[in-house]
């Protein structure tokens, strides 16, 4: 007996359109037209929304769906509210003119790469679930309402950001040297402050925590990293690979370590 998808596309829609034919294909998940997902077994599903492309855990009580969306309020007000007194920007060091080229080696939804991009960064995203990669370039590529100052700004950092799909761990040898190697390992549900959010909550539920073996992440990193790698934690999270940072910019729920590179070009890439 066959298993059941743990993951499909699902419209309403009496027939299925062409981009849920082709979410479908290029996903290779199967595709659910019915008037509720609700008699279906599948854990998870895709819905294409006037918002964008939008992930629902299918259980009764499940939290909202998730959709990736540069719009968002509280991300504008982020780069808007002194962007680069903020512990992410000062941890990757990014100062000055000049511009710097950051590996986002486990993009996620995105959202520290656009705080990146629109800081003036260069950034390189990696993404290893098809689905969140699916999620992403739909935030990355959809179209909006008119041009407004908010609307610029975002196209401006968008147009600094390269999405691809692949899994650090398998391709790290075929990558370049960057001047940042940005990581940030998804929190195990141990941590309280992940269940509290729900994006958070909704991609472990999906994905689970990464197989990659800790020391093998910041081992590749550093050889990818010519100033620093930047690792993203829960503020009480323990190092990765349990090796202690060169640097710790703390906040209310997170920390990020920076592990200074023996690339690094200047004495000046040794302060925040």
């Amino acid at each position: 007996m066959s298993s059941k998808p743990k993951v499909a596309i699902y419209t309403s829609a009496a027939a299925a359109s062409e981009r849920d034919l082709a979410l479908s294909a290029t996903l290779q998940l199967p595709l659910i037209t019915a008037a509720s997902p609700a008699n279906h077994d599948c854990a998870f599903f895709l819905r294409y929304e006037a918002a964008g492309l939008t992930l629902y855990q299918n259980s009764p009580g499940a939290p909202g769906g998730l959709c990736v969306n540069f719009d968002n309020g509280d991300l504008l007000r982020r780069v808007s509210d002194k962007l680069k007194q903020q512990n992410l920007i000062k941890a990757v060091g990014l100062k000055g003119q000049t511009r710097l080229h950051i590996l986002d080696a486990m993009a996620g939804l995105g959202k520290d790469a656009w705080l990146l991009a629109s800081g003036g960064a260069e950034v390189e995203l990696l993404e290893r679930s098809s689905i969140v990669h699916a999620l992403l370039l739909d935030g990355l590529t959809r179209r909006h309402g008119q041009p407004t100052a908010d609307s610029a700004q975002r196209m401006a950092a968008l147009q600094l950001m390269r999405l691809r799909h692949a899994d650090f761990c398998l391709i790290a040898d075929e990558l370049p040297v960057f001047d940042v190697v940005y990581l940030d390992p998804m929190f195990s549900q141990a941590h309280k402050n992940a269940r509290a959010k729900k994006d958070m909550y909704l991609l472990q539920m999906l994905l689970g925590s990464s197989s990659c073996d800790e020391q093998q992440i910041l081992r590749e990193a550093r050889k990818h990293a010519r100033r620093r790698v930047v690792v993203k934690r829960a503020k009480l999270s323990p190092y990765l690979a349990g090796e202690r940072p060169d640097i710790e910019f703390k906040g209310t729920s997170n920390r990020y370590d920076v592990y200074l590179c023996s690339l690094a070009v200047n004495q000046s890439d040794q302060v925040g």
